[in-house]
């Protein structure tokens, strides 16, 4: 396989991630508002200046959410590739 070729799987695997992420990220972002797990609100929306401290535990709660739930559906698909691309070069090397 030529350099050139495999910077261009290297790049379309990198925008693969990027997009699949995301969209798997929002679909599950509706599961949790369908199963009121998360409020469909803007958390930062809640936050006001006479918050009572259960709001704001609930706001930080939903900001916390937010990266968690982004970052959680990139790794999880970014994990099985890298499982994959081990078991595929092991057997390309000695």
């Amino acid at each position: 396989m030529s350099v050139q070729v495999r910077r261009r799987t290297a790049l379309l695997e990198v925008f693969g991630v990027y997009l699949t992420g995301a969209f798997l990220s929002d679909h599950v972002e509706r599961l949790l508002v369908h199963w009121r797990v998360i409020s469909p609100q803007n958390p930062l929306q809640l936050l006001t200046v006479h918050m009572t401290n259960t709001e704001l535990l609930l706001a930080s709660r939903q900001l916390l959410l937010t990266p968690i739930l982004l970052c959680g559906s990139y790794f999880a698909l970014i994990i099985p590739i890298n499982w994959w691309y081990q078991q595929r070069t092991r057997g390309i090397r000695p």
